[in-house]
């Protein structure tokens, strides 16, 4: 399996080795996947910055096992950086996307959701607790959804 410039948002890192990352990211098309970032923790690295939770990236991978390898990553959008309690719900949500959405099962629409309404509600203090709802209640949906058709 690859992908080539897949929009796809980080949803936690794990050092592994000495210079490398194991990401595990939300992508539209293939769904929740993990991936080795080789050597992005060198010194002289040019991605290890991008590498980050709550960035619209575009990434490239190839693999034939569970663990696939990042060959490219680039940053589609301009985005507002996060903080503060923003933060902490962000990692929240990336928690439940963690743990509701099964590797390789793929919604777009959880995807979409996350891209267009979720990033910019918390990068607002004022609309943080109705972007969390919302987000809570379309995850909800999808994954009733998914047991009731038995996928």
């Amino acid at each position: 399996m690859c992908g080539y410039l897949q929009p796809a948002f980080i949803l936690q890192h794990w050092k592994y080795q000495e210079t490398s990352l194991i990401i595990d990211v939300l992508t539209r098309i293939f769904g929740r996947i993990s991936l080795m970032a080789k050597g992005v923790r060198k010194s002289k690295s040019k991605t290890a910055g991008l590498l980050q939770p709550f960035v619209p990236l575009a990434i490239s991978f190839f693999g034939k096992t569970d663990l696939k390898i990042l060959i490219a990553v680039e940053i589609i959008h301009p985005f507002k950086e996060i903080k503060g309690l923003s933060l902490y719900c962000g990692f929240y949500i990336n928690e439940l996307v963690s743990r509701f959405l099964y590797k390789y099962d793929p919604h777009p629409e959880v995807f979409y959701w996350l891209w267009k309404n979720v990033l910019s509600g918390l990068a607002d203090q004022s609309k943080i607790e109705a972007a969390l709802r919302m987000f809570e209640l379309d995850l909800m949906k999808q994954y009733r959804l998914r047991v009731e058709s038995g996928l």
